[in-house]
């Protein structure tokens, strides 16, 4: 109850004040409350209001249904030693090339670490990076196929060639997977830069 009372002794103070400033002939203070006004009833920036955190299974449904099929056959495909099936998920200029930078390696390599080491891709939910509609970015786990661990992640980039989702590239570092990402768009050369040592 001395909450209650003293939170209504303060906001009837803090009217009588403002009272006191509206009435006042002082220029300042009608300056002042302006700006506190002004202040206090504009909305936050769009940066300041953090998103909304999705529900897990909701969230993986906003990932194009494309993308988790080809993710899915990717995965079967290392589950069963099936490079060349494996293959048929990914963009021909990654799967023997590193298109991606120091923190990623060519597809094939990839693949075959998976195979051999006992390991799978799997979605991180609220991941999904849209640089456009041909390309996203997913965060995605990397998983131990005897006990279901996460062992390490890894960004892979989705591109649509002619209405099919294929892996382009994946990586360690999100920044040079993004890159890839737009040199795709731009229709620039996709190899990377040369890195600084």
């Amino acid at each position: 109850m001395i909450c209650v009372r003293s939170l209504a002794s303060f906001t009837k103070r803090a009217l009588v004040r403002l009272q006191g400033l509206l009435v006042s002939e002082n220029a300042m203070n009608r300056l002042v409350l302006a700006l506190i006004l002004v202040v206090s009833l504009t909305a936050p920036a769009a940066a300041d209001v953090p998103p909304p955190r999705l529900q897990r299974a909701h969230a993986l449904t906003l990932v194009p249904k494309g993308i988790r099929n080809t993710l899915d056959e990717l995965v079967a495909a290392m589950k069963q030693g099936d490079a060349a099936k494996a293959e048929l998920q990914v963009d021909p200029r990654g799967w023997h090339t590193n298109l991606v930078g120091g923190s990623g390696q060519a597809l094939a390599d990839t693949v075959h670490e998976g195979t051999s080491d006992g390991w799978w891709l799997r979605i991180v939910p609220d991941s999904m990076v849209v640089l456009s509609s041909k390309a996203y970015v997913l965060t995605c786990d990397v998983v131990r196929t005897k006990d279901g661990r996460v062992v390490d992640g890894v960004d892979v980039l989705f591109v649509s060639i002619e209405g099919a989702w294929k892996i382009l590239g994946a990586g360690e570092k999100h920044v040079q997977v993004v890159a890839l990402g737009q040199r795709f768009l731009q229709g620039t050369p996709l190899a990377p830069a040369p890195e600084r040592e």
